[in-house]
């Protein structure tokens, strides 16, 4: 877990996120966005921003064993389990029409 916590609070991948091209800069910026909100105690929004992380480049998922620690570290298990039912809102809203069509694979479907 240290070395999840060492590459996402890096000063180097605030510098050179966007530098990398691609859904890079966009995907850090979430999950930069996910750090401050937990940091400045906006649980919400720090779900919604790691959901977007997540949504944006599936890297995204390596910012979550940081994130669940840190919340199981401040409020035990009820804030983690608060938490994760946050974010997993946050995660299937955008992916609602597709679930309810059957065709849940279907954004995948383009890579």
């Amino acid at each position: 877990m240290e070395a999840v916590a060492a590459f996402w609070l890096n000063p180097a991948l605030i510098l050179t996120s966007p530098l990398l091209g691609y859904q890079d800069p966009i995907f850090a910026f979430f999950g930069l966005l996910a750090l401050l909100g937990f940091h400045r105690r906006k649980y919400t929004l720090s779900a919604l921003s790691l959901a977007l992380s997540c949504l944006t480049k599936p890297q995204g998922i390596f910012i979550i064993p940081v994130l669940a620690a840190a919340f199981w570290a401040e409020g035990g298990w009820r804030m983690l389990y608060r938490y994760s039912a946050r974010f997993l809102l946050c995660f299937l809203i955008p992916l609602l029409p597709y679930i309810v069509s059957g065709r849940l694979l279907a954004p995948a479907a383009a890579i």
